[in-house]
């Protein structure tokens, strides 16, 4: 059925000189027979689709297309389908947690942990703009990790304001390893290798805790009430 639209493409542009490959024109459309037009209402997919109806192609939104299949969760990502108990009266209110993460990036996993360091404890508008300043591959793929899961958590209706969250948890695990033979001088076959990096991030609603920051002024304090608490034996 495929190739006898083509054809019919092909005769139809054969005097003018001009190959549609893609897609039939409205125009075109009208003048085929009958029989050519019921194929098309059978195939809907041999339409070119709008350019205002087409959806952005993420690793989240796969499952809305027709077609194609949902891919599985893994374990990290399947902890947002968790469903709590019912909180009692009094309690303060649990904050969400949105996980997200990215695979096989073809980036070293030790040069990655320094990007997940810089990232965590900030919120993630500003996380994203200390960022833009680090002239480094791995900065870029931060940036876009971390755009990824802040629309995920709006798309998924985790939280309510985008801005209200700050990164709890940024980890770079090594991933998958491919290698292949090279060939060397005088019949001899070495290995050539390639390592991916898998990240790991939690975002969670709410301020990011202050970190303990112990100075010079705390210390002593801690020391003279050490002191001011010793007894002496008589």
């Amino acid at each position: 059925m495929t190739f006898l639209l083509r054809h019919i493409r092909i005769k139809l542009h054969r005097g003018t000189g001009i190959r549609q490959r893609h897609s039939l024109q409205p125009s075109v459309t009208t003048t085929l027979p009958s029989r050519c037009l019921s194929l098309l209402a059978i195939n809907p997919i041999l339409h070119r689709v709008p350019a205002a109806e087409q959806r952005a192609y993420s690793s989240f939104g796969i499952g809305e297309y027709e077609g194609f299949e949902k891919p599985k969760l893994s374990n990290w990502e399947r902890r947002n389908e968790i469903i709590y108990p019912i909180q009692k009266e009094g309690e303060p209110r649990r904050m969400a947690e949105i996980y997200h993460e990215r695979k096989d990036i073809k980036y070293s996993w030790l040069k990655m942990w320094y990007i997940c360091d810089i990232c965590r404890g900030l919120w993630v508008d500003e996380a994203i703009r200390q960022l833009t300043f680090i002239q480094r591959k791995g900065a870029r793929m931060g940036v876009d990790i971390l755009t990824e899961a802040r629309q995920r958590a709006l798309d998924e209706g985790l939280v309510e304001f985008a801005s209200d969250m700050h990164v709890a948890k940024m980890n770079s695990v090594k991933g998958k390893t491919t290698k292949w033979p090279k060939l060397h001088g005088k019949g001899k076959i070495g290995l050539c290798y390639i390592n991916y990096t898998n990240v790991y991030l939690m975002l969670k609603e709410g301020p990011p805790p202050r970190p303990d920051i112990i100075t010079n002024k705390d210390r002593l304090e801690e020391k003279l009430r050490q002191l001011r608490s010793k007894k002496l034996e008589t």
